[in-house]
C-alpha cells in the first residue's frame, strides 16, 4: 500500500505534482513486496528547488534506493 503526500508549496505546479505521483506509484508496483507486503506514506513539504524537468531526474533514483533497502 502507498500514500503520496505532495504539498502545493514542494511543487507549485499540478502537471509536476501529478507526474511525479504516477512515477512513484509506477516504480512502487514495479518491487514486488509479495513476502513482505509494506504499507509506505511519502510525504514531500520542503519547496524543491529545481527545473520542472527536473524534478524526476533527481527524487526518482533516491525513491528506487530507498525500496530496494526494503526488500
Amino acid at each position: 500500500m502507498l500514500g503520496i503526500r505532495i504539498s502545493k508549496k514542494a511543487l507549485p505546479l499540478a502537471v509536476s505534482r501529478n507526474s511525479l505521483r504516477r512515477k512513484l506509484r509506477e516504480t512502487f508496483r514495479e518491487h514486488s513486496f509479495i513476502n513482505n507486503p509494506y504499507a509506505v506514506l511519502l510525504s514531500i513539504s520542503s519547496k524543491i528547488q529545481a527545473e520542472k524537468k527536473d524534478i524526476n531526474d533527481i527524487l526518482l533514483p533516491e525513491w528506487k534506493s530507498l525500496l530496494d533497502q526494503l526488500r
